[in-house]
């Protein structure tokens, strides 16, 4: 459900945000009914080629504005660009007399559709997982013995998205889990598990309380590679700590679930404002660091850590 918010969160966020600009820009648009013929003073400006045109509007004053533009094999420097101002604001938002440059809009407009996209990415594979979980999860349950694993992926680079959950049958079968609450408090012991265990598809697990884990994979016959399965109550990960008990030992409780994806949402919203000030739109800040958030906190939650 947090993922699915953030999906949906991050698309209104840049839909309103991109929205209310396309609005403002189409309003001044309308505006403009004053023509005038400009030069292009220079061109391929920047890695979009954009140009820069000079013009004079009708009370004589000299304007220069810099334009994004489509076709930068029809505007190059000395080549006329008519220009269309708000004649009551010459100094205003001018806009290109073309048509067919739309640019400026199609600047605005099109991250809404890219966004929209992305959402549905996103709620796509979730839509799935539940689909999987509940046609799993009606399959006929047989009682084994299992024990709960932490699973830490080996040369994380530089996001840690946190520790997975793993549940073990026998000496080499393992299913990865999504992590829930309940999970933490079982160690080892006799759970319902709908499904086959000596197929390669995934199984649903049944905790003592009733609770049902979703499945993340396939059901795997040996140890995973690049991952450092070790018992749950042996090792408690608490910020760049990790503590090791003896079995039995009364483990310390985990720290609050939402505060790593909200760590990992406020990263994503840093780096979206770093990249859209890397590539020089400040307006674009807010859509950068609401789309890197909600990218990051789904990733997270795809993955499937315990915290």
């Amino acid at each position: 459900m947090l993922a699915v918010a953030a999906s949906i969160a991050t698309f209104l966020v840049i839909g309103s945000y991109l929205g209310v600009l396309a609005h403002r820009y189409t309003a001044d648009q309308s505006r403009a009914t004053a023509t005038a013929e400009g030069l292009v003073i220079e061109d391929a400006i920047g890695d979009e080629g954009d140009i820069r045109v000079r013009w004079t509007d009708a009370d004589g004053r000299r304007h220069e504005r810099r334009f994004g533009i489509y076709d930068t094999d029809r505007y190059v420097k000395g080549a006329r660009f008519d220009v269309r101002f708000d004649p009551a604001d010459p100094s205003g938002r001018p806009f290109p007399a073309d048509p067919e440059e739309t640019s400026g809009l199609d600047d605005l407009e099109v991250p809404i559709g890219l966004a929209g996209v992305g959402a549905v990415g996103f709620l796509v594979p979730w839509g799935w997982r539940g689909y999987a979980f509940r046609r799993v999860g009606r399959r006929p349950a047989v009682t084994t013995d299992a024990t709960a694993l932490r699973g830490e992926t080996l040369d994380v680079g530089v996001l840690q998205f946190g520790d997975s959950c793993w549940l073990q049958f026998g000496d080499s079968t393992f299913q990865r889990v999504m992590w829930h609450p309940s999970f933490d408090a079982f160690r080892k012991g006799p759970l319902l598990v709908h499904g086959d265990l000596t197929g390669r598809r995934r199984v649903v697990v049944e905790l003592p309380d009733g609770t049902r884990l979703v499945p993340i994979g396939r059901l795997r016959h040996k140890e995973p590679r690049k991952i450092l399965l070790a018992l749950s109550d042996e090792r408690v990960v608490d910020r760049d700590e990790l503590w090791l008990f003896p079995p039995g030992a009364v483990v310390p409780p985990a720290r609050a679930w939402w505060r790593r994806p909200l760590l990992i949402a406020a990263v994503g919203a840093g780096i979206g404002a770093g990249m859209s000030m890397l590539f020089g739109s400040v307006t674009g800040i807010p859509a950068f660091a609401a789309a890197m958030a909600g990218f990051l906190v789904n990733v997270w939650a795809l993955v499937g850590t315990e915290h």
